[in-house]
């Protein structure tokens, strides 16, 4: 009797140590049957487990995205090379702007969007519509054929025969500026010259001093000369227009009341249209031309052929009664239950466009949508 019980004890120890060994090495008791555990669910497209990471197992583990090959962790996946990751699928990545902006540069106002290839920064002095991924030189800068170097600039033109610049009036200059004579050294202003002892301004050169003085050439009709501006002259000086009666300045004049000045006469103005153009719109070709009497900017839908100064709101832009505002698209419909719209596929819409069902989210398509996890489109709605 004692036997047989010391004979089913040792079976009862063997089962047990039996039934340990096969749960530690990944198997389940079902039935009679050992089961190994295993990953759930499947890899998605473009991309691969991570090597080993379905091997010695001891419970059934989902799938899941990492980055890295966590030496803790099972069933881990990445992306394949060139693609990666937006939370559900492995895409290839949007284009985008290739290299780098140089120093001292900016990129022309969203030159990185809409690409649909990657692109190169460029160079350009103009911001093309049809390219993308341009940059121009900040203020103070100029490209010089690699880079954005910083501008110099200098008195320009010729400094006359017995003739001085004032001193320091050639330095710290913010812009390229004329050389000019006056008969003081002005604070406020550059490159200003003045004529050597014994000289004196003649108007065009530093010559010997004349005996009398005076203003040169004539006044155009419909003008006046400022007054006392031919007193006290220390050289022949020619007549010059200014809107200003500049008070270190003689010789000048300025048109009469109701004129302007066309740069060589003083003149009745043309008509011309009165107001402003709003933001966003355009004035329709040449309605600003064969105007009788001044008229008024006002909005039209058409161009009216028997009548001026009209103008419409530019592309994508709509007239609310006072301004030109952008207009907005979005996605219509309804998106389904259980469903999810791809990542940013309901924004930067030039249109309005209807919600459609997609298993990929392609790139040059918008308002796509998915089902969501554990569901399935069947052609009208996303179920069990």
């Amino acid at each position: 009797m004692r036997t047989k019980i010391r004979v089913m004890f040792k079976k009862l120890k063997l089962s047990v140590v039996l039934s340990f060994f096969l749960f530690g090495c990944g198997f389940l008791l079902s039935g009679g049957i050992a089961n190994a555990a295993s990953c759930t669910g499947t890899v998605p497209d473009h991309a691969e487990m991570y090597f080993g990471d379905d091997m010695m197992l001891t419970v059934d583990m989902p799938f899941v995205y990492s980055t890295l090959n966590n030496w803790d962790k099972k069933c881990e996946f990445t992306c394949n090379a060139g693609y990666i990751w937006t939370g559900s699928a492995c895409v290839l990545p949007a284009p985008r702007c290739t290299g780098t902006v140089p120093q001292h540069a900016e990129m022309y106002f969203q030159d990185d969007m809409g690409l649909t290839a990657d692109t190169p920064y460029t160079y350009s002095s103009l911001d093309n519509l049809d390219k993308k991924c341009e940059f121009t030189c900040s203020s103070g800068y100029n490209w010089n054929g690699y880079a954005c170097a910083a501008l110099s600039y200098s008195c320009t033109g010729t400094l006359p025969a017995h003739a001085e610049i004032y001193s320091q009036d050639d330095m710290m200059l913010t812009v390229n500026t004329p050389l000019v004579y006056s008969s003081l050294n002005n604070w406020d202003k550059k490159c200003e010259f003045y004529c050597s002892s014994g000289y004196k301004w003649n108007g065009y050169a530093c010559g010997s001093p004349t005996p009398t003085p005076r203003c040169t050439g004539t006044i155009p009709q419909d003008a006046t000369m400022y007054f006392g501006d031919d007193m006290m002259l220390t050289v022949d000086m020619p007549f010059v227009y200014s809107t200003l009666n500049n008070w270190d300045k003689k010789c000048e004049f300025t048109c009469n009341a109701g004129y302007i000045w066309t740069g060589s006469a003083c003149v009745l103005p043309a008509p011309r249209c009165t107001g402003t153009v709003p933001q966003h719109a355009e004035m329709y070709f040449q309605d600003d031309m064969g105007l009788t009497a001044d008229t008024p900017y006002t909005y039209s839908s058409l161009d009216n052929l028997d009548k001026k100064c009209e103008f419409t709101c530019s592309s994508g832009y709509n007239w609310n009664g006072y301004a030109c505002a952008a207009l907005s698209y979005s996605c219509t419909g309804t998106l389904p239950a259980h469903a999810e719209i791809y990542s940013q596929d309901n924004m930067m819409l030039t249109v309005d466009t209807p919600l459609v069902y997609s298993s990929l989210n392609n790139l040059d398509k918008k308002c796509e949508f998915y089902c969501s996890s554990g569901y399935n489109w069947n052609g009208e709605t996303c179920v069990l």
